[in-house]
């Protein structure tokens, strides 16, 4: 039974995260504490009530949360964590965009504004400038023209996340009780929660009372604190932890950048996958460098494709994941069909016919909404697996279905068409942070803690809908008080005119490609099979294809190289110093990834008193 305490704690953190989200994102712009597998928001509060617990515990027993409260406040912070970036962020400014964007050149008007129907959409003129110029002096902000919309859009978004919930019910059980996934994200919580025989620790010690994990945690808050202070003191020199090495001649150029907190959860991933890793990555790299000297190419970069690779590179690793995405829902299959989620299986069904219809009045036809739906579960099922094997702190995926569909469909696009798939974009464009990553973690550590799913389920309704409430409510604030183009310049004026532009561009000028991105995309995907038959039929074959999928994606370029370091150093720890030299690090390695994130959020917090805007500290 889940104790009142536990959930009105986690019902305050959610709303809080409501709040601290949208004003660190779209105001101070610092760090981004809403984006990511790991978001900086939750950990930092978390790791500031897991520290009063520890003193309560001393003071008096029974004042302290047990470590099953201490995880259903954690779950509850992290589906509440990806929404104000994920969802709120992105869905107000992209539904007014063809109103106010709209010129004689984008064709706006034509293609898309009368398609976006009042339901989903508002069109009084002067509101919409307002959202984003900024209201005149004197007039209210005008609340009542975004009930009927918002309403709409909510029970979307509820409906949308609980068709994820069933897919995380179902597919969790394969991964932790047959596959036995290790979830390296996981770890920093369950050690902050006091679950010490999750860690694999040699002594029997709560994390925090651990000096390895203070002596880490002081590395990445020094350096970042002293970077803080050259901004107010401009005579202190900065540490610089980004660097950049190039060939020369634009042969070969990549950044190297330390990443405290991917070094410190890579800890936790086998060699192999770190080694595929960063190893598919420099690999691909090269292979594009190739690629555009000789004048390969596949046409300019797609919708939402993952910034980094070029389209047929994009195209290549889409494939691989495609068929990473089929082979793990195939090995999952008989839990589809199980008697113990059968329940969760017509669910998701009755939720997958829901979201037909909702796809539907945006202006999609139902087969090219159930080609997008069935894009929604590859792409992520494929990037939640890859995060809860991989431990990475984010995986976009390389690029969505929606582009792919249109270079096989093009004559059939309409504006309506369109319309519809510029909306879709709201729940498969920025893959990012996505819910379902949060969703498969949380079955894991349900599981450990020992928590009832009905109730679970209850307080994560509860997250997800105080945290839309709050979340709505404050952008809208903000927008109409700051003016929506002084916040994000990315989420208010470019994400938001991007899939109208393209989705219209490509309907007047249909640059296709058709032949050479399938082919690519073909490739990936033989490639992939292939390595996977090979690491599944000789158990010497160095490679994990999980690799291939994520290799030339924008958060790789942040990755890679913390990947390559720690790869480097467990293999020589495992070598020459065995298991227990390996787990004698294990809390100083959860020590550099909580001292980043925790000493983000802190600068967040100073820069908002201090005026100081764009100073981020993680990214990635």
């Amino acid at each position: 039974m889940i104790s009142l305490r536990a959930f009105i704690i986690g019902c305050f953190i959610s709303l809080l995260i409501s709040i601290a989200g949208p004003w660190g994102e779209f105001f101070v712009k610092g760090s981004t504490l809403c984006y990511g597998a790991i978001l900086p928001i939750v950990i930092f509060l978390f790791f500031l009530l897991s520290c009063i617990n520890l003193v309560l515990e001393k003071i008096n027993q029974s004042l302290s949360l047990k470590k099953s409260e201490l995880i259903i406040i954690y779950i509850m912070g992290t589906v509440s964590a990806v929404i104000p970036t994920g969802f709120t962020g992105t869905l107000l400014p992209l539904i007014i965009a063809p109103f106010y964007f709209a010129n004689d050149t984008n064709k706006f008007a034509h293609f898309f504004q009368p398609y976006l129907k009042s339901y989903f959409s508002i069109k009084d003129k002067e509101a919409i400038k307002w959202f984003f110029e900024g209201l005149p002096e004197g007039i209210p902000i005008p609340w009542a023209i975004w009930i009927k919309p918002l309403l709409f859009w909510t029970f979307f978004a509820l409906t949308f996340y609980f068709f994820l919930f069933m897919i995380s019910k179902i597919v969790s059980k394969q991964w932790i009780e047959k596959e036995r996934i290790i979830y390296p994200l996981n770890k920093l919580p369950l050690g902050l929660a006091g679950f010490n025989q999750e860690l694999g620790l040699i002594e029997n010690k709560h994390l925090l009372k651990n000096g390895f994990f203070w002596l880490a945690m002081i590395i990445p808050i020094s350096i970042h604190s002293w970077n803080g202070l050259s901004l107010h003191f401009p005579m202190l020199p900065r540490i610089n932890l980004y660097h950049r090495i190039s060939l020369g001649y634009g042969i070969f150029s990549t950044p190297i950048i330390i990443n405290f907190t991917m070094m410190g959860f890579a800890y936790f991933i086998n060699l192999d996958l770190l080694l595929s890793l960063w190893f598919f990555y420099l690999f691909y790299l090269i292979e594009q460098t190739i690629f555009i000297r000789i004048g390969i190419e596949g046409g300019s970069s797609d919708l939402w494709a993952s910034t980094g690779a070029t389209a047929i590179l994009s195209h290549q690793q889409f494939g691989a994941l495609l068929v990473f995405a089929v082979y793990t829902l195939w090995l999952a299959r008989k839990e589809f069909l199980s008697l113990s989620n059968r329940i969760y299986s017509r669910l998701l069904i009755l939720n997958g016919f829901i979201i037909l219809i909702f796809f539907r009045l945006t202006g999609l036809p139902f087969w090219f909404a159930g080609l997008i739906v069935l894009g929604i579960i590859l792409i992520y099922t494929g990037l939640s697996k890859i995060i809860a094997q991989g431990g990475l702190t984010t995986a976009q995926t390389p690029m969505i279905p929606q582009t792919f569909l249109i270079r096989i469909f093009p004559s059939l696009l309409t504006p309506s068409i369109i319309t519809g798939l510029s909306l879709s974009t709201i729940w498969l464009g920025e893959t990012g942070v996505n819910m379902m990553n949060s969703m498969v973690h949380q079955e894991k550590l349900k599981s450990i803690a020992g928590i009832n799913s009905k109730q679970v389920f209850i307080c994560i309704i509860f997250s997800i809908f105080l945290t839309i409430l709050g979340s709505t409510i404050f952008t809208i604030y903000l927008a109409y008080t700051k003016g929506g183009l002084n916040l994000s310049d990315w989420l208010f004026l470019k994400a938001p005119q991007w899939p109208f532009n393209y989705f219209s561009s490509f309907i007047q000028h249909h640059e296709i490609y058709l032949k050479t991105r399938s082919f690519f995309t073909f490739l990936g995907g033989i490639v992939f099979a292939i390595f996977l038959y090979l690491r599944n039929r000789f158990f010497w074959w160095p490679f994990n294809p999980i690799g291939m999928t994520i290799a030339l994606t924008w958060p790789m370029r942040y990755q890679w190289f913390s990947i390559f370091l720690v790869w480097f150093v467990k293999k020589i720890l495992l070598k020459y110093g065995g298991k227990k030299i390996y787990q004698k690090f294990i809390p100083f390695a959860l020590g550099l990834a909580c001292g980043e994130l925790f000493i983000a959020m802190i600068w967040v917090i100073i820069d908002s008193f201090t005026g100081i805007t764009g100073h981020v500290i993680f990214a990635w």
